[in-house]
């Protein structure tokens, strides 16, 4: 996940295959955060196709390239304060419901929806 988030915060689009692995799962999903859901092959041969597609159209791989230097400005994936914000006040929930003596359960982290 690190190098996903790290390769797209350069600049640096990524492709994935979706499948049943998690590696899968998180790169579709930081794909799909920066708007970037054209990245996403469902298929192996799919993905060869999107690779060289990129590597052989140098106006689409520019205008990705663009697209991801707008997103990070806006996109969720970057939004770092709003994330802490919400799990701060998920830990302070946690922490009242113990000082209340309540029973532990599930607290959301939904910083995004």
């Amino acid at each position: 996940m690190a190098t996903g988030c790290e390769a797209l915060w350069c600049g640096s689009p990524m492709i994935t295959v979706t499948g049943d692995r998690m590696c899968n799962r998180i790169g579709a999903s930081l794909l799909e955060s920066v708007g970037l859901n054209e990245l996403i092959a469902d298929s192996m041969e799919n993905y060869k196709k999107l690779a060289v597609s990129l590597n052989t159209n140098e106006d689409k791989f520019i205008d990705i390239i663009r697209r991801l230097d707008r997103s990070r400005s806006n996109c969720k994936l970057f939004d770092s304060e709003k994330w802490i914000r919400s799990f701060e006040a998920a830990l302070e929930t946690a922490y009242r419901n113990f000082v209340q003596g309540k029973k532990p359960e599930n607290i959301p982290h939904e910083p995004f929806e």
